[in-house]
Protein backbone atom coordinates (compact mmCIF):
# COMPACT_ATOMS: atom_id res chain seq x y z
CA UNK A 1 0.00 0.00 0.00
CA UNK A 2 1.49 3.58 -0.96
CA UNK A 3 2.34 5.55 2.03
CA UNK A 4 1.32 9.27 1.84
CA UNK A 5 3.57 11.97 3.03
CA UNK A 6 2.57 13.21 6.19
CA UNK A 7 1.78 16.94 6.97
CA UNK A 8 4.99 17.52 8.22
CA UNK A 9 6.65 15.94 5.38
CA UNK A 10 4.74 18.06 2.96
CA UNK A 11 6.12 21.23 4.74
CA UNK A 12 9.40 20.62 5.07
CA UNK A 13 9.59 19.00 1.11
CA UNK A 14 8.29 22.61 0.23
CA UNK A 15 10.93 24.75 1.80
CA UNK A 16 13.25 22.01 0.58
CA UNK A 17 12.45 22.30 -2.79
CA UNK A 18 12.13 25.88 -3.37
CA UNK A 19 15.47 26.52 -1.35
CA UNK A 20 16.94 23.90 -3.64
CA UNK A 21 16.01 26.00 -6.73
CA UNK A 22 17.51 28.88 -5.51
CA UNK A 23 20.90 27.29 -4.57
CA UNK A 24 21.16 25.70 -7.94
CA UNK A 25 20.58 28.90 -9.86
CA UNK A 26 22.50 31.37 -7.67
CA UNK A 27 25.08 29.02 -5.36
CA UNK A 28 25.84 26.84 -7.76
CA UNK A 29 24.54 23.99 -5.47
CA UNK A 30 23.04 20.83 -7.47
CA UNK A 31 21.02 18.39 -6.76
CA UNK A 32 21.16 15.03 -8.53
CA UNK A 33 19.88 12.56 -5.99
CA UNK A 34 20.25 14.63 -3.03
CA UNK A 35 21.63 18.72 -2.35
CA UNK A 36 25.33 18.58 -3.02
CA UNK A 37 28.08 21.47 -3.99
CA UNK A 38 30.31 22.06 -7.08
CA UNK A 39 33.68 23.47 -7.08
CA UNK A 40 32.89 26.53 -8.18
CA UNK A 41 29.82 27.00 -5.26
CA UNK A 42 30.81 29.08 -2.38
CA UNK A 43 32.54 27.47 0.95
CA UNK A 44 29.92 28.25 2.89
CA UNK A 45 26.34 30.28 3.01
CA UNK A 46 24.94 32.34 5.37
CA UNK A 47 21.21 32.24 5.64
CA UNK A 48 18.89 34.99 7.64
CA UNK A 49 15.53 34.22 8.57
CA UNK A 50 13.55 36.98 9.18
CA UNK A 51 12.34 36.39 12.94
CA UNK A 52 9.07 38.38 13.92
CA UNK A 53 8.62 35.50 16.97
CA UNK A 54 5.05 34.74 15.11
CA UNK A 55 3.76 32.20 13.86
CA UNK A 56 5.11 32.44 9.97
CA UNK A 57 8.61 32.94 10.81
CA UNK A 58 8.58 30.53 13.94
CA UNK A 59 7.66 27.22 11.50
CA UNK A 60 10.42 28.86 9.29
CA UNK A 61 12.84 29.13 11.59
CA UNK A 62 12.28 25.35 12.77
CA UNK A 63 11.75 24.22 9.32
CA UNK A 64 14.99 25.58 8.41
CA UNK A 65 17.20 24.30 11.35
CA UNK A 66 16.05 20.79 10.27
CA UNK A 67 17.06 21.08 7.11
CA UNK A 68 20.64 22.66 8.01
CA UNK A 69 20.85 19.07 10.14
CA UNK A 70 19.95 17.22 7.07
CA UNK A 71 22.56 19.06 5.09
CA UNK A 72 25.69 19.00 7.03
CA UNK A 73 27.49 19.20 3.92
CA UNK A 74 26.36 22.42 2.59
CA UNK A 75 27.98 24.39 5.41
CA UNK A 76 25.22 26.26 5.94
CA UNK A 77 24.83 29.17 9.00
CA UNK A 78 21.75 29.73 9.76
CA UNK A 79 21.09 32.67 11.60
CA UNK A 80 18.03 34.63 13.01
CA UNK A 81 17.06 38.51 12.62
CA UNK A 82 14.65 40.11 14.36
CA UNK A 83 14.02 43.91 13.97
CA UNK A 84 12.15 45.63 17.23
CA UNK A 85 10.05 48.59 15.66
CA UNK A 86 9.67 50.05 19.19
CA UNK A 87 5.63 50.36 18.08
CA UNK A 88 3.95 47.97 20.26
CA UNK A 89 3.99 47.85 24.27
CA UNK A 90 4.89 44.20 24.33
CA UNK A 91 8.29 44.81 21.94
CA UNK A 92 10.42 43.99 24.84
CA UNK A 93 8.47 41.00 25.64
CA UNK A 94 9.08 39.53 21.58
CA UNK A 95 12.89 40.51 21.66
CA UNK A 96 13.14 38.33 24.94
CA UNK A 97 11.17 35.41 23.17
CA UNK A 98 13.04 35.39 20.29
CA UNK A 99 16.07 35.31 22.09
CA UNK A 100 14.73 32.44 24.27
CA UNK A 101 13.48 30.35 21.46
CA UNK A 102 16.76 30.99 19.70
CA UNK A 103 18.66 29.43 22.23
CA UNK A 104 16.30 26.21 22.53
CA UNK A 105 17.26 25.84 19.31
CA UNK A 106 20.39 26.98 18.97
CA UNK A 107 20.78 29.71 16.56
CA UNK A 108 22.63 33.22 16.75
CA UNK A 109 20.19 35.77 17.08
CA UNK A 110 20.85 39.68 16.09
CA UNK A 111 18.38 42.22 16.56
CA UNK A 112 17.95 45.60 15.76
CA UNK A 113 15.88 47.95 17.33
CA UNK A 114 14.57 50.79 15.21
CA UNK A 115 14.55 53.60 17.50
CA UNK A 116 13.57 56.56 15.12
CA UNK A 117 10.15 54.78 14.12
CA UNK A 118 9.05 55.26 18.26
CA UNK A 119 9.55 59.34 17.67
CA UNK A 120 7.28 59.60 15.03
CA UNK A 121 3.44 60.54 15.54
CA UNK A 122 1.90 58.45 13.05
CA UNK A 123 3.78 55.55 11.60
CA UNK A 124 2.10 53.61 8.87
CA UNK A 125 2.61 50.24 7.95
CA UNK A 126 4.54 51.16 4.72
CA UNK A 127 6.96 53.03 6.81
CA UNK A 128 7.97 50.20 9.22
CA UNK A 129 8.15 47.93 6.14
CA UNK A 130 10.34 50.21 4.16
CA UNK A 131 12.79 50.46 7.47
CA UNK A 132 12.67 47.11 7.95
CA UNK A 133 13.89 45.69 4.89
CA UNK A 134 17.08 48.40 4.89
CA UNK A 135 17.97 46.42 7.83
CA UNK A 136 17.81 43.43 5.57
CA UNK A 137 19.67 44.67 2.49
CA UNK A 138 22.44 45.87 5.45
CA UNK A 139 22.48 42.29 6.20
CA UNK A 140 22.38 40.23 3.12
CA UNK A 141 26.16 40.17 2.26
CA UNK A 142 27.33 37.67 -0.57
CA UNK A 143 26.50 34.27 -0.46
CA UNK A 144 23.91 35.37 2.00
CA UNK A 145 19.90 34.13 1.69
CA UNK A 146 17.13 35.88 3.32
CA UNK A 147 14.35 33.85 4.19
CA UNK A 148 10.41 35.37 4.98
CA UNK A 149 8.18 33.27 6.19
CA UNK A 150 4.82 34.93 3.67
CA UNK A 151 2.04 32.11 2.75
CA UNK A 152 -0.75 31.55 -0.02
CA UNK A 153 -2.90 33.63 2.77
CA UNK A 154 -0.91 36.77 2.69
CA UNK A 155 -0.24 36.31 -0.94
CA UNK A 156 -4.28 36.56 -1.37
CA UNK A 157 -4.66 39.36 0.98
CA UNK A 158 -1.88 41.24 -0.84
CA UNK A 159 -3.05 40.85 -4.30
CA UNK A 160 -6.85 41.54 -3.23
CA UNK A 161 -5.62 44.98 -1.45
CA UNK A 162 -3.40 45.60 -4.31
CA UNK A 163 -6.78 45.13 -6.59
CA UNK A 164 -8.61 47.88 -4.52
CA UNK A 165 -6.10 50.18 -4.69
CA UNK A 166 -5.86 50.24 -8.30
CA UNK A 167 -2.94 48.60 -8.81
CA UNK A 168 -1.61 48.06 -12.56
CA UNK A 169 -0.19 44.28 -13.65
CA UNK A 170 3.61 44.98 -11.91
CA UNK A 171 1.16 45.41 -8.39
CA UNK A 172 -0.87 42.33 -8.92
CA UNK A 173 1.85 40.29 -9.52
CA UNK A 174 1.92 40.92 -5.28
CA UNK A 175 4.52 39.25 -3.47
CA UNK A 176 7.74 37.47 -5.25
CA UNK A 177 8.74 33.82 -4.61
CA UNK A 178 12.32 35.25 -4.94
CA UNK A 179 14.33 38.36 -5.46
CA UNK A 180 17.95 40.01 -4.98
CA UNK A 181 18.38 42.03 -2.13
CA UNK A 182 21.97 43.47 -1.30
CA UNK A 183 24.11 41.51 -2.13
CA UNK A 184 22.15 38.29 -1.96
CA UNK A 185 18.63 36.92 -2.58
CA UNK A 186 15.64 36.72 -0.59
CA UNK A 187 13.32 33.77 -0.89
CA UNK A 188 10.08 32.88 0.47
CA UNK A 189 9.57 29.11 0.95
CA UNK A 190 6.45 28.78 2.22
CA UNK A 191 4.49 30.95 0.00
CA UNK A 192 2.25 28.01 -1.16
CA UNK A 193 1.51 26.64 1.68
CA UNK A 194 -1.58 28.29 3.69
CA UNK A 195 -1.53 29.88 6.99
CA UNK A 196 -3.96 26.36 8.32
CA UNK A 197 -1.01 24.32 6.99
CA UNK A 198 1.49 26.31 8.97
CA UNK A 199 -0.85 26.28 12.25
CA UNK A 200 -1.29 22.65 11.89
CA UNK A 201 2.67 22.26 11.82
CA UNK A 202 3.06 24.52 14.68
CA UNK A 203 0.64 23.08 17.10
CA UNK A 204 1.72 19.38 16.54
CA UNK A 205 5.46 20.46 17.02
CA UNK A 206 4.47 22.06 20.09
CA UNK A 207 6.04 25.62 19.24
CA UNK A 208 5.47 28.62 20.83
CA UNK A 209 5.06 32.15 19.16
CA UNK A 210 3.54 35.49 20.06
CA UNK A 211 0.75 37.15 18.74
CA UNK A 212 0.11 40.55 17.55
CA UNK A 213 -2.83 42.19 19.15
CA UNK A 214 -2.52 44.93 16.35
CA UNK A 215 -3.26 42.27 14.39
CA UNK A 216 -7.09 41.98 15.20
CA UNK A 217 -7.54 45.54 14.42
CA UNK A 218 -9.79 46.50 12.11
CA UNK A 219 -8.69 49.88 11.61
CA UNK A 220 -6.10 48.74 9.32
CA UNK A 221 -7.21 47.80 5.97
CA UNK A 222 -5.11 44.61 5.46
CA UNK A 223 -6.68 43.52 8.69
CA UNK A 224 -10.31 44.33 7.56
CA UNK A 225 -9.42 41.96 4.44
CA UNK A 226 -8.32 38.87 6.63
CA UNK A 227 -10.77 38.81 9.18
CA UNK A 228 -14.23 40.39 7.56
CA UNK A 229 -13.70 40.32 3.61
CA UNK A 230 -11.79 36.97 2.95
CA UNK A 231 -13.44 34.61 5.12
CA UNK A 232 -16.56 35.45 3.14
CA UNK A 233 -15.40 35.18 -0.27
CA UNK A 234 -14.22 31.39 0.71
CA UNK A 235 -17.03 30.49 1.97
CA UNK A 236 -18.59 31.19 -1.36
CA UNK A 237 -15.42 29.96 -3.40
CA UNK A 238 -13.28 27.41 -0.95
CA UNK A 239 -10.74 27.94 -3.58
CA UNK A 240 -10.33 31.64 -4.56
CA UNK A 241 -6.77 31.09 -2.73
CA UNK A 242 -5.41 29.12 -5.06
CA UNK A 243 -6.94 30.91 -7.90
CA UNK A 244 -5.34 34.23 -6.68
CA UNK A 245 -2.12 32.24 -5.84
CA UNK A 246 -2.10 31.06 -9.80
CA UNK A 247 -3.40 34.61 -11.12
CA UNK A 248 -0.39 36.12 -9.19
CA UNK A 249 1.97 34.14 -11.06
CA UNK A 250 0.08 34.96 -14.48
CA UNK A 251 0.69 38.95 -13.39
CA UNK A 252 4.41 38.20 -12.73
CA UNK A 253 4.80 36.53 -16.34
CA UNK A 254 2.96 39.28 -17.98
CA UNK A 255 4.54 42.04 -15.96
CA UNK A 256 8.36 40.53 -17.12
CA UNK A 257 7.06 40.53 -21.07
CA UNK A 258 6.04 44.25 -20.09
CA UNK A 259 9.76 44.95 -18.45
CA UNK A 260 11.39 43.54 -21.72
CA UNK A 261 9.32 45.49 -24.14
CA UNK A 262 10.15 48.43 -21.91
CA UNK A 263 13.77 47.65 -22.17
CA UNK A 264 13.67 47.09 -25.69
CA UNK A 265 12.37 50.42 -26.08
CA UNK A 266 14.77 51.94 -24.14
CA UNK A 267 17.70 50.52 -26.06
CA UNK A 268 16.08 52.75 -28.91
CA UNK A 269 15.35 56.24 -27.11
CA UNK A 270 18.11 56.18 -25.04
CA UNK A 271 20.98 58.79 -24.87
CA UNK A 272 24.30 59.08 -23.44
CA UNK A 273 24.51 59.31 -19.66
CA UNK A 274 21.34 57.38 -18.96
CA UNK A 275 19.32 60.26 -20.81
CA UNK A 276 16.57 59.80 -23.00
CA UNK A 277 15.31 61.53 -25.99
CA UNK A 278 11.97 63.06 -25.99
CA UNK A 279 11.87 63.34 -29.74
CA UNK A 280 12.01 59.44 -29.67
CA UNK A 281 9.89 59.09 -26.74
CA UNK A 282 6.88 60.81 -28.73
CA UNK A 283 7.55 58.50 -31.47
CA UNK A 284 6.06 55.65 -29.51
CA UNK A 285 2.26 54.92 -28.74
CA UNK A 286 0.96 56.19 -26.05
CA UNK A 287 0.71 52.71 -24.43
CA UNK A 288 4.36 52.29 -24.74
CA UNK A 289 4.85 55.65 -23.35
CA UNK A 290 3.42 54.60 -20.01
CA UNK A 291 4.62 51.16 -19.87
CA UNK A 292 8.21 52.43 -20.41
CA UNK A 293 7.81 55.58 -17.91
CA UNK A 294 6.69 53.46 -15.09
CA UNK A 295 9.62 51.23 -16.10
CA UNK A 296 12.11 53.87 -15.90
CA UNK A 297 10.46 54.73 -12.51
CA UNK A 298 10.82 51.35 -10.96
CA UNK A 299 14.41 51.24 -11.96
CA UNK A 300 15.09 53.93 -9.09
CA UNK A 301 12.79 52.22 -6.83
CA UNK A 302 10.53 55.34 -7.07
CA UNK A 303 7.10 54.47 -5.95
CA UNK A 304 4.67 54.15 -9.37
CA UNK A 305 2.13 57.39 -9.18
CA UNK A 306 -1.73 56.95 -10.27
CA UNK A 307 -2.17 56.51 -13.96
CA UNK A 308 -3.81 59.91 -14.05
CA UNK A 309 -0.67 61.77 -13.24
CA UNK A 310 1.40 59.51 -15.57
CA UNK A 311 -0.91 60.55 -18.65
CA UNK A 312 -0.83 64.33 -17.69
CA UNK A 313 3.12 63.99 -17.86
CA UNK A 314 3.29 62.46 -21.04
CA UNK A 315 0.74 64.94 -22.00
CA UNK A 316 3.06 67.33 -21.64
CA UNK A 317 5.60 65.95 -22.90
CA UNK A 318 4.31 64.97 -26.00
CA UNK A 319 2.85 69.18 -26.43
CA UNK A 320 5.87 70.81 -24.80
CA UNK A 321 8.50 73.33 -26.80
CA UNK A 322 11.89 72.32 -26.84
CA UNK A 323 13.21 75.40 -26.02
CA UNK A 324 11.70 75.07 -22.85
CA UNK A 325 12.07 73.35 -19.58
CA UNK A 326 10.00 70.76 -17.96
CA UNK A 327 10.52 69.46 -14.46
CA UNK A 328 8.36 66.71 -12.47
CA UNK A 329 8.91 65.20 -9.00
CA UNK A 330 8.95 61.92 -7.93
CA UNK A 331 9.72 60.84 -4.17
CA UNK A 332 13.46 61.50 -4.25
CA UNK A 333 13.83 62.27 -7.80
CA UNK A 334 13.45 64.70 -10.45
CA UNK A 335 12.08 63.92 -14.24
CA UNK A 336 13.98 66.71 -16.35
CA UNK A 337 13.38 67.99 -19.57
CA UNK A 338 16.54 70.46 -21.50
CA UNK A 339 16.19 70.75 -25.19
CA UNK A 340 15.46 66.83 -26.44
CA UNK A 341 16.71 65.12 -23.53
CA UNK A 342 14.91 63.87 -20.35
CA UNK A 343 16.96 62.76 -17.21
CA UNK A 344 15.67 61.05 -14.03
CA UNK A 345 18.19 62.21 -11.32
CA UNK A 346 18.44 62.34 -7.52
CA UNK A 347 16.77 65.33 -6.16
CA UNK A 348 19.24 66.10 -3.47
CA UNK A 349 21.63 66.62 -6.04
CA UNK A 350 20.59 70.02 -6.12
CA UNK A 351 21.41 70.86 -2.46
CA UNK A 352 24.48 72.48 -3.08
CA UNK A 353 24.00 76.46 -3.50
CA UNK A 354 26.38 78.80 -5.04
CA UNK A 355 28.30 79.34 -1.85
CA UNK A 356 32.08 79.77 -2.13
CA UNK A 357 34.92 77.61 -0.43
CA UNK A 358 38.21 76.63 -0.15
CA UNK A 359 39.58 73.59 -2.53
CA UNK A 360 42.76 73.71 -0.95
CA UNK A 361 44.75 74.67 2.01
CA UNK A 362 48.05 73.83 0.50
CA UNK A 363 51.49 74.54 0.14
CA UNK A 364 53.81 73.57 -3.33
CA UNK A 365 56.96 72.19 -2.59
CA UNK A 366 58.92 72.55 -6.01
CA UNK A 367 61.87 70.88 -7.55
CA UNK A 368 63.93 72.59 -9.89
CA UNK A 369 62.69 71.99 -13.32
CA UNK A 370 64.29 72.70 -16.82
CA UNK A 371 63.04 73.88 -20.02
CA UNK A 372 59.50 73.56 -18.15
CA UNK A 373 59.31 70.18 -18.81
CA UNK A 374 58.67 67.23 -15.34
CA UNK A 375 61.07 64.63 -15.37
CA UNK A 376 59.93 61.21 -13.74
CA UNK A 377 62.52 62.68 -11.22
CA UNK A 378 61.02 66.03 -10.63
CA UNK A 379 57.67 65.99 -9.69
CA UNK A 380 55.62 68.78 -8.34
CA UNK A 381 54.31 67.58 -5.09
CA UNK A 382 50.83 69.80 -3.79
CA UNK A 383 49.30 68.87 -0.41
CA UNK A 384 45.63 69.20 -0.94
CA UNK A 385 43.07 68.69 1.14
CA UNK A 386 40.36 66.88 0.18
CA UNK A 387 36.74 68.24 0.62
CA UNK A 388 33.11 67.46 1.08
CA UNK A 389 30.13 69.43 1.15
CA UNK A 390 27.49 68.33 3.22
CA UNK A 391 23.94 69.95 3.39
CA UNK A 392 26.19 73.10 2.75
CA UNK A 393 28.88 73.14 5.18
CA UNK A 394 32.08 72.41 4.71
CA UNK A 395 33.71 69.75 6.44
CA UNK A 396 37.40 69.26 5.83
CA UNK A 397 39.31 65.36 5.74
CA UNK A 398 42.90 64.33 6.43
CA UNK A 399 45.15 66.05 3.79
CA UNK A 400 46.20 64.12 1.26
CA UNK A 401 49.93 64.25 -1.09
CA UNK A 402 49.11 64.30 -4.68
CA UNK A 403 51.52 64.20 -7.51
CA UNK A 404 50.22 66.09 -10.38
CA UNK A 405 52.07 64.27 -12.89
CA UNK A 406 49.43 61.57 -12.25
CA UNK A 407 45.19 61.80 -12.43
CA UNK A 408 43.87 63.15 -8.95
CA UNK A 409 40.42 62.81 -7.97
CA UNK A 410 38.48 65.20 -5.38
CA UNK A 411 34.92 65.19 -4.44
CA UNK A 412 33.21 67.96 -3.85
CA UNK A 413 29.44 67.04 -3.05
CA UNK A 414 28.38 63.30 -2.79
CA UNK A 415 27.49 63.72 -6.71
CA UNK A 416 30.20 65.86 -8.20
CA UNK A 417 34.00 65.04 -8.38
CA UNK A 418 36.93 66.76 -10.44
CA UNK A 419 39.89 65.47 -11.36
CA UNK A 420 43.38 67.48 -11.50
CA UNK A 421 46.25 66.35 -13.94
CA UNK A 422 49.38 68.38 -15.01
CA UNK A 423 49.17 67.99 -18.81
CA UNK A 424 51.74 70.54 -21.09
CA UNK A 425 50.28 73.38 -22.75
CA UNK A 426 47.02 72.95 -21.21
CA UNK A 427 45.25 74.63 -17.88
CA UNK A 428 46.63 76.95 -15.49
CA UNK A 429 49.56 77.39 -13.32
CA UNK A 430 49.69 74.82 -10.56
CA UNK A 431 51.22 77.63 -8.06
CA UNK A 432 47.33 79.36 -8.15
CA UNK A 433 45.86 75.90 -6.46
CA UNK A 434 46.82 77.29 -3.03
CA UNK A 435 44.68 80.15 -3.87
CA UNK A 436 41.59 79.11 -5.42
CA UNK A 437 38.12 79.02 -4.24
CA UNK A 438 34.96 76.44 -5.65
CA UNK A 439 31.77 77.88 -6.77
CA UNK A 440 28.79 76.07 -7.83
CA UNK A 441 26.76 77.78 -10.83
CA UNK A 442 28.21 80.75 -12.85
CA UNK A 443 26.63 84.16 -13.10
CA UNK A 444 26.32 85.34 -16.40
CA UNK A 445 30.11 86.76 -18.09
CA UNK A 446 31.85 86.63 -21.21
CA UNK A 447 34.78 84.68 -20.91
CA UNK A 448 37.80 84.59 -23.36
CA UNK A 449 39.09 80.68 -22.69
CA UNK A 450 42.55 79.54 -23.78
CA UNK A 451 42.49 78.99 -27.35
CA UNK A 452 39.93 80.66 -28.58
CA UNK A 453 39.77 84.03 -30.51
CA UNK A 454 36.65 85.51 -28.91
CA UNK A 455 34.88 86.36 -25.65
CA UNK A 456 31.42 84.31 -25.60
CA UNK A 457 29.10 84.37 -22.88
CA UNK A 458 29.18 81.48 -19.89
CA UNK A 459 25.46 80.68 -21.44
CA UNK A 460 27.22 79.37 -25.01
CA UNK A 461 29.59 77.57 -23.48
CA UNK A 462 27.78 75.38 -21.36
CA UNK A 463 25.80 75.01 -24.55
CA UNK A 464 28.73 74.14 -26.49
CA UNK A 465 29.74 71.37 -24.17
CA UNK A 466 26.12 69.92 -24.36
CA UNK A 467 25.60 70.76 -20.92
CA UNK A 468 21.83 70.78 -19.74
CA UNK A 469 20.26 73.41 -18.21
CA UNK A 470 19.31 71.77 -15.11
CA UNK A 471 22.99 70.63 -14.41
CA UNK A 472 24.50 74.14 -14.73
CA UNK A 473 23.54 75.62 -12.30
CA UNK A 474 25.31 72.87 -10.48
CA UNK A 475 28.92 72.50 -12.05
CA UNK A 476 32.01 73.64 -10.37
CA UNK A 477 33.92 76.80 -10.92
CA UNK A 478 37.52 78.02 -9.61
CA UNK A 479 37.78 81.30 -8.90
CA UNK A 480 40.78 83.74 -7.67
CA UNK A 481 39.47 86.67 -5.33
CA UNK A 482 36.24 86.46 -7.51
CA UNK A 483 37.31 86.11 -10.86
CA UNK A 484 36.96 83.49 -12.68
CA UNK A 485 40.64 81.30 -13.51
CA UNK A 486 38.69 78.13 -15.06
CA UNK A 487 35.81 76.02 -15.47
CA UNK A 488 36.21 72.19 -15.00
CA UNK A 489 36.20 70.05 -18.27
CA UNK A 490 34.99 73.48 -20.26
CA UNK A 491 38.72 75.18 -20.19
CA UNK A 492 40.86 77.88 -18.28
CA UNK A 493 40.28 81.68 -18.75
CA UNK A 494 43.20 83.15 -21.32
CA UNK A 495 44.80 85.59 -19.17
CA UNK A 496 45.65 82.37 -16.56
CA UNK A 497 46.69 79.96 -18.93
CA UNK A 498 50.19 78.84 -18.96
CA UNK A 499 52.32 78.81 -21.52
CA UNK A 500 52.41 75.75 -24.97
CA UNK A 501 55.97 74.87 -23.43
CA UNK A 502 54.77 75.02 -19.62
CA UNK A 503 52.96 72.63 -17.66
CA UNK A 504 49.17 73.47 -16.46
CA UNK A 505 46.85 71.99 -14.22
CA UNK A 506 44.46 70.25 -16.82
CA UNK A 507 40.79 69.25 -15.38
CA UNK A 508 37.53 67.23 -16.09
CA UNK A 509 34.77 67.42 -14.23
CA UNK A 510 32.29 64.16 -12.96
CA UNK A 511 28.78 64.05 -12.22
CA UNK A 512 26.90 60.64 -10.65
CA UNK A 513 23.52 60.73 -11.65
CA UNK A 514 22.45 57.72 -10.27
CA UNK A 515 22.07 53.97 -11.33
CA UNK A 516 21.69 52.52 -14.69
CA UNK A 517 18.46 50.30 -15.03
CA UNK A 518 19.73 47.48 -13.97
CA UNK A 519 20.77 48.90 -10.73
CA UNK A 520 24.12 47.65 -11.12
CA UNK A 521 26.01 50.79 -13.50
CA UNK A 522 26.32 53.92 -12.29
CA UNK A 523 25.51 56.66 -15.10
CA UNK A 524 28.71 59.18 -15.01
CA UNK A 525 28.30 62.81 -16.93
CA UNK A 526 31.69 64.00 -17.65
CA UNK A 527 33.68 66.72 -19.43
CA UNK A 528 37.29 67.25 -19.99
CA UNK A 529 39.66 69.65 -20.90
CA UNK A 530 41.71 69.37 -23.95
CA UNK A 531 44.48 66.90 -23.98
CA UNK A 532 43.69 66.01 -20.30
CA UNK A 533 43.37 62.47 -21.23
CA UNK A 534 47.00 62.41 -23.23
Amino acid sequence: MESHPSEHEKLYNLLQNNLQQVLENHFAITHPTGLSREQNSPSKIVIWVGYSGGLDSTVLLYLLKQFTIKQPDLNIELRALHVDHKLAIEANEWVEHCKNFCEQIKIPLETFHLEQLSKLTNCSEEKARDLRYQVFEQQVGKNHLLCLGHHANDQAETMLFRLIRGSGVHGLASIPQSRQIGKGFLIRPLLHASRKDLLDFAQNERLSWVEDPSNKSLDFDRNYLRHQILPVIKKRWPKFQKSMSNNSLLFFRQSKLLDELAELDYQSIKQDYGFISLIKLRQLTQERQANFLTWWLRTKKIGIPSQKRITDILHTLQNCALDKQFNQSFEDHLLLQSGTYLALVPQNLFIVKASHFKLTQCSITQDKLTQDKLTQDKLTQVKLTQVKLTQDKLTQDKLTQCNLAQENSFQLTDYCTIKIKLVKGVGFDSELLKDLQVSFGIRPASLLLAGRQHSKKSKQLFQEADIPSWLRTQWPVLSLNDEIVAIPGIGTVKKFAVTKKQQGVALSCCFDLGAGFDLKNQWKFERFDKSFNL
